[in-house]
């Protein structure tokens, strides 16, 4: 396990596990699968000192601790791990999270779903709720089809306590795309920006407050944070969740065009219902790279079943350098894609 720095009484966990469920070691010029593992957790949580990861692959189960010893100190959220499986490994890989306190009780949990593919990366975002989960205590709880005692999906239930079969696994034939004019080449329609300096954040190639910066994918990209140093600003749209809907998807290209600044403005992807808020995916001054980045994220949606909510992206002044975030070619796809 790897730690990041600690910030006085708190703990950022960023750990390595070389996972049992693939069977097979890498050979050749074979590359390993890896997934980083995104904990996100509101400030209300109870202090968290540890976390249990119960993974599920072709109905092979593996139960894991981060850290390894219990730490002196609660972790601090955002955290991430990462999970690297040898290349033989492919399909759905299920995540099902225990927070636990001090003494080692359950005081909040999480789970979210990401296909994996041979030798590639994919990154999964589980948001953290209170409490410990219905889902493995035996009973069928509200929102659950079935219970068979556990948090692995293998057998006829999967880790959400959901039935499995053909209408469930069936997530690489979904084309539904809850976005309208995720690529923004259709202008500002569907949009509606949040800004109290910046008017626009739809702008077409060549336009002069670009500077120059050309889309991912013309004619049209989403410029937020231009001359921002107060307050924040957004761009968002209502999306409804399909009722059957497992995960929710979130892929795209993002640019930040400052490197190397902790104290520039921070980007933000979010899904929002009433006063609640999803964290998705998170940006810094200290992620930039060159040129257009891909991200994917996968977030669970049993929570927002049949809901109506807002995508969004935000940006927030911190005080320091202004750092612009670039978004192009959005998309967000529930899994199954049924009603």
């Amino acid at each position: 396990m790897r730690a990041l720095a600690r910030p006085a009484g708190a703990l950022r966990l960023l750990a390595l596990l070389l996972s049992p469920l693939a069977l097979a070691p890498a050979c050749g010029g074979d590359l390993d699968s890896v997934v980083v593992v995104q904990l996100q957790g509101p400030t209300t949580l109870p202090a968290v000192f540890r976390l249990r990861a119960t993974l599920s692959n072709a109905g092979t189960p593996d139960s894991k601790l981060f850290p390894g010893v219990a730490p002196s100190a609660p972790i601090a959220f955002p955290t991430a791990f990462s999970l690297t499986l040898p290349h033989a490994r492919a399909g759905d890989l299920d995540v099902a999270i225990d927070a636990l306190g001090e003494r080692g009780d359950v005081v909040a949990n999480g789970a979210a779903r990401v296909p994996i593919k041979r030798g590639d990366h994919a990154e999964i975002t589980v948001a953290l709720a209170a409490g410990a989960p219905l889902c493995g205590n035996g009973n069928v709880d509200a929102g659950e089809d079935c219970d068979d005692g556990d948090r692995v999906s293998n057998g006829t239930c999967d880790f959400r306590c959901q039935k499995r079969g053909d209408s469930v696994d069936a997530s690489s034939g979904c084309s539904l795309d809850l976005l309208a004019n995720g690529a923004f080449d259709a202008g500002e329609a569907g949009w509606t920006v949040g800004s109290t300096i910046n008017p626009r954040m739809i702008y077409m190639a060549g336009d002069p407050a670009l500077g120059g910066f050309a889309p991912s994918s013309a004619p049209y990209l989403a410029l937020l944070g231009r001359n921002l140093t107060t307050g924040e600003e957004t761009l968002s749209q209502a999306i409804h969740i399909p009722a059957a809907a497992r995960t929710l998807t979130m892929q795209g290209m993002v640019h930040t065009a400052v490197t190397s600044c902790p104290s520039c403005n921070a980007g933000a992807l979010e899904i929002v219902q009433g006063s609640a808020i999803t964290p998705v995916k998170s940006w810094t001054g200290q992620d930039g790279g060159a040129g257009w980045q891909p991200f994917t994220a996968t977030l669970d949606a049993v929570a927002l079943r049949d809901a109506t909510a807002t995508f969004r992206l935000r940006v927030a002044a911190s005080g320091g350098s202004i750092s612009p975030f670039f978004f192009d070619s959005l998309t967000l796809k529930p899994d199954p894609c049924g009603p």
